[in-house]
């Protein structure tokens, strides 16, 4: 029996310009219930009449109809550049049921392939044994059309004509367009006639592959809601980031200056793993650019009598013994090492600032670039890959997500003049929810007092049941009991003789003060005991994370704050203990809205993961459609916030609708026995929008967002700092 027993419009696009509020609609096709002698083919490109009677033609469908389409965000903002609200109709889409599909199941991951040539292949999971992959196919299959299309219908696509005709389109050039206007439109109509079909068997294979404990209408109604995020998602995707191009423009121009003076600070002020090296790149360079040595990071290792447990490559013909590595995950198991954690800083910042020079040819071809996802208006829109992680939260491409990068480059988001950001975000959100769905109450408790993580210190005895938990967060505000406070001494960063001088002047509020300091200190280890342990962290990965972060611990007391978080919070262990249970008993598990981790996920603790910060994923994706419904203009989510632009003198209204949508969200999945914390921030056009955590790196490099001097004249007084610097050490 089908799964589809219902009215149906097949919808495909052909545009470009995608980064632009609306994209430039070249042709589309719609067909019904699959059947190919219903298809109706509309020319668009820059014909508003045709534009006119497509978009009368998609009011005409039933509100029984359901839309289906591959990919339907990008199917969404064609309507919206049609005139047309995407979230008025139901939509199937079969981009984010592959993704479902294939949300740890190797069964879908892998199999069946079409390849350029049009021969049929397959492909199998990589062994644990390396060994057993030599000669064996182990390519995981994407999500893009055609290999669904082969991978459940067992059809091929012509991809390199699919190809030929994007590469076309994308060239922007009209005549070259209308001149394959038969070809783009039959290719456009050809993306259709497999939506149907794909759609039902990808069904047939969700039901098959949960054993059926989905039921049909189970799985039906949540590609339903899951169809309503793509057309939010789009919503959102026209609406666009606001940016200050000339900041960027300049960051841009002083890419090069900003890397040099990152790397002499850290050679200067904490050892020299880079050295200046002749360039011919830059023959007017004096000195040469940084290079990288190897030789300097295996000095450092041996010096300090780290070679023993330093991880290595695998050996090889150059490296009989294999090489120490120096990858982000090698330096984050030593970022307590003062020097270790400069190094991977400066990596993590020139890294991220790659993102915005100017990139080679090759470059752009292969990764493109950040200013790819940039509008003439200055909005940032990049593809925000909704259910993009196997808990479902979105995974935009990090290179083109100006909030997944570096907090101190939230300063390049600027709202026009007469515009605001509103950004509202719950407050220690998978806390809640994890007290919630585990139906602890000292955690809910903890959550309740305003401060989970210091509550739980408290709870443990690791501080007084009195801690001020502002304080503990600021300690500097122990100083406004006493006005006459002397501001020369830095609160954050007292010397011994400060101190000394303090201790004489002001015993009591001293006394106080040392006091909060180690409460802040327990604060932030229980914190990250909190995090660890939501997230199934061992104690052993706890303890390397806390090391990792600057404050030193032993693994005993590590093992200590594991046992206690266990036996305090007893009853929310009890219930994670049981999801790898359940999850080995019904080989998947469900969230409120029906996305569902399927069988092939041997990671435990992974798994245990699975319902917190899936639910709250669900949350956020809920309050994103009560918001848009509310006709709150969302930029976008990102993990437990919600981001909106409005005109100045609507943000009390804006914010309002917003805390509304959110809290409704809430009770919807998880009811009314705890109410989430919400926190709202406010970016107008004159402010500068920086993190607590990004304002050493912005003082740092805030210089480089405004215009220069010339590149010689100002490589030269970094050269001569750089002298004066050495001379000084």
């Amino acid at each position: 029996m089908s799964i589809i027993d219902f009215s149906t419009a097949e919808i495909d696009f052909e545009y470009y310009d995608s980064n632009e509020m609306h994209p430039t609609l070249v042709c589309g096709s719609i067909m019904f219930n699959g059947d190919a002698n219903t298809a109706e083919e509309f020319w668009l490109l820059k014909d508003y009449e045709e534009h006119s009677r497509m978009a009368s033609r998609i009011l005409e469908l039933k509100e029984s109809d359901v839309m289906i389409a591959h990919a339907a965000t990008a199917e969404s903002r064609c309507y919206l550049a049609l005139g047309v609200d995407p979230c008025n109709f139901r939509w199937i889409d079969t981009f984010l049921e592959r993704r479902q599909l294939t949300n740890k199941c190797e069964r879908y991951s892998y199999g069946v392939y079409y390849d350029k040539n049009g021969n049929r292949r397959e492909s199998a999971p990589p062994s644990f044994h390396a060994w057993k992959n030599q000669g064996v196919d182990n390519r995981k299959l994407n999500c893009g059309y055609a290999v669904s299309v082969g991978r459940h219908l067992d059809i091929c696509v012509d991809t390199e004509h699919k190809d030929e005709m994007r590469r076309i389109i994308l060239s922007r050039d009209d005549e070259l367009i209308n001149a394959n206007r038969e070809h783009i439109q039959a290719y456009c109509t050809s993306d259709v006639v497999h939506l149907r079909p794909l759609a039902e068997q990808m069904f047939q294979d969700l039901h098959k592959v949960t054993d059926r404990v989905l039921t049909t209408k189970n799985i039906v109604n949540a590609a339903l809601r899951r169809g309503r995020f793509a057309a939010d998602t789009a919503k959102m995707e026209s609406i666009g980031m606001p940016l200050d191009l000339d900041k960027l423009k300049c960051l841009q121009d002083n890419y090069d200056l900003a890397k040099d003076e990152l790397i002499e600070d850290l050679v200067v002020n904490h050892y020299p793993f880079f050295v200046r090296e002749k360039d011919t790149k830059f023959k007017n360079h004096l000195l040469g650019t940084w290079k990288f040595k190897t030789t300097q990071i295996v000095q450092f290792i041996e010096d300090r009598g780290l070679d023993k447990g330093w991880p290595k490559t695998e050996p090889n013909s150059r490296s009989p013994f294999g090489s120490y590595k120096t990858d982000k995950d090698t330096l984050s198991l030593y970022g307590h090492i003062p020097e270790i954690a400069a190094l991977a800083e400066v990596n993590k910042q020139i890294g991220q600032l790659k993102w915005f020079r100017p990139l080679s040819k090759k470059e752009i071809m292969d990764d493109g670039q950040f200013m790819d996802a940039v509008g003439s208006d200055g909005m940032l829109r990049p593809f925000f890959g909704p259910l993009g992680t196997q808990t479902g939260r979105n995974a935009p491409p990090a290179k083109k997500f100006i909030l997944a990068m570096s907090s101190w480059l939230r300063c390049l988001i600027r709202p026009p003049k007469g515009e605001v950001v509103v950004a509202c975000d719950w407050a220690s959100q998978e806390s809640a929810v994890a007290a919630i769905l585990g139906g602890d109450q000292a955690m809910a408790d903890s959550y309740e007092s305003g401060d989970p993580y210091l509550h739980f210190a408290k709870l443990a005895g690791a501080v007084p049941m009195g801690a001020d938990p502002k304080i503990c967060k600021d300690p500097a505000l122990v100083w406004k009991q006493v006005q006459d406070f002397p501001q020369r001494f830095e609160v954050y960063h007292m010397s011994k003789t400060d101190e000394d001088e303090l201790n004489d002047m002001y015993p009591e509020i001293m006394a106080e003060y040392t006091a909060y300091r180690s409460h802040k200190k327990q604060r932030g280890l229980f914190k990250s005991c909190t995090l660890g342990q939501q997230y199934g962290m061992s104690a052993n990965g706890l303890y390397v994370f806390i090391n990792n972060t600057g404050t030193e611990i032993s693994l005993k007391e590590t093992e200590r704050l594991v046992k206690q978080h266990k036996k305090i919070y007893r009853t929310f262990w009890k219930w994670a203990d049981s999801i790898g249970s359940k999850y080995k008993g019904d080989k998947c598990l469900t969230l409120w809205d029906g996305w569902t981790l399927l069988g092939d996920n041997d990671n435990g603790l992974s798994v245990k993961n699975f319902p917190v910060q899936g639910t709250a994923a669900t949350i956020m994706r809920l309050a994103v459609q009560k918001a848009t419904d509310a006709g709150v203009n969302i930029m976008c989510p990102l993990h437990d916030a919600l981001y909106a632009r409005c005109k100045v003198g609507q943000e009390d209204e804006v914010v309002a609708k917003l805390h509304s949508a959110m809290d409704s969200a809430v009770v919807d999945v998880l009811g009314d026995s705890l109410r989430i914390r919400i926190d709202t921030d406010i970016h107008g056009h004159d402010d500068v929008w920086i993190e607590e955590k990004g304002e050493a790196n912005y003082e740092r490099l805030k210089k480089f967002l405004e215009p220069q001097e010339d590149s010689m004249v100002a490589r030269s007084k970094i050269t001569e700092q750089f002298f004066n610097a050495l001379r000084g050490r």
